[in-house]
């Protein structure tokens, strides 16, 4: 091999160590920063949202009834697993501050139709005493 030969492939060798030792390092750090933002949560740590024990179902159906624009608003209500799903007529009769005032978990606007609310554990008892006060209009 000449002398030009040679010194251009140990360059060439000497840049890609280079680079896959600054890729190394690189993917290393990146691990250890994806570590860091990654919550790691074992079962007593879990957060579980639900209505206060002392709550009254009865007057918490009536606020989300209120809420979701009143009886001649709401179509249906049934729960799935801590969620109530409520099918709607119109969508802006909706009030989300009246909604709130029942201190569920959360509210979702999935589509038009429909608004969910996150209320716990009670959510069959909620789903039924919403049912009986829509039937007694």
């Amino acid at each position: 091999m000449t002398q030009n030969t040679t010194t251009f492939l140990l360059a060439f060798l000497a840049i890609a160590a280079v680079c896959i030792i600054g890729y190394i390092l690189w993917r290393r750090e990146k691990r250890k920063r994806d570590q860091k933002l990654t919550i790691h949560l074992t079962e007593d740590e879990k957060l579980y949202v639900g209505l206060d024990a002392k709550a009254d179902l009865l007057h918490v159906a009536g606020i989300l009834i209120e809420g979701l624009g009143g009886r001649e608003n709401v179509e249906d209500v049934i729960a799935d697993g801590n969620r109530l799903k409520a099918t709607i007529r119109e969508y802006d009769k909706v009030k989300e501050d009246v909604l709130r005032t029942a201190h569920t978990g959360a509210i979702l606007r999935p589509s038009k139709t429909a608004v969910h609310i996150i209320v716990g554990k009670q959510a069959n008892e909620v789903a039924n005493l919403m049912k009986q006060q829509l039937k007694d209009q």
